[in-house]
């Protein structure tokens, strides 16, 4: 198992991280990153849980978002045109349930899900998107 995620080691030049939430029964998180090889990223409300300008409110807002969502997967991603960090809670969906990722980020106004496997952003926001325009995207 990974070593549990410090503060200091995110870095406000990616483009974002996935972390996987621990909470002990006392309370405490501890956030260790996530790298699946397969399947999708989808956040689980619509738009962002959270958004700040100001990097160092990265990690507590990570572990706020934890405690609030009981999310087993958070993320954060920065957005250049905005200078806006998004936290989110996420869910992880296998590559053969696909359709139903992008029923979530459908249903859930999400601009994007994010396929591991392509590690490439799939957009959600047309109804009609499916596996063969994925595809093509990627």
């Amino acid at each position: 198992m990974s070593q549990p995620l410090r503060p200091s080691d995110l870095n406000p030049d990616s483009e974002g991280m996935t972390l996987e939430a621990f909470i002990s029964t006392r309370g405490d998180v501890e956030l260790i990153p996530f790298n699946a090889g397969d399947g999708f990223q989808v956040g689980t409300v619509k738009g962002s849980w959270a958004t700040t300008q100001h990097f160092d409110a990265v990690y507590p807002l990570l572990v706020a978002c934890a405690k609030a969502r009981h999310a087993d997967y958070v993320g954060y991603w920065y957005e250049e045109s905005t200078g806006l960090y998004h936290i989110d809670p996420s869910r992880h969906y296998s590559e053969s349930r696909y359709n139903y990722a992008i029923e979530a980020g459908h249903r859930l106004e999400q601009i994007s899900i994010w396929s591991w496997m392509q590690m490439a952003e799939v957009p959600v926001y047309h109804s009609e998107v499916t596996i063969e325009r994925f595809k093509e995207m990627v």
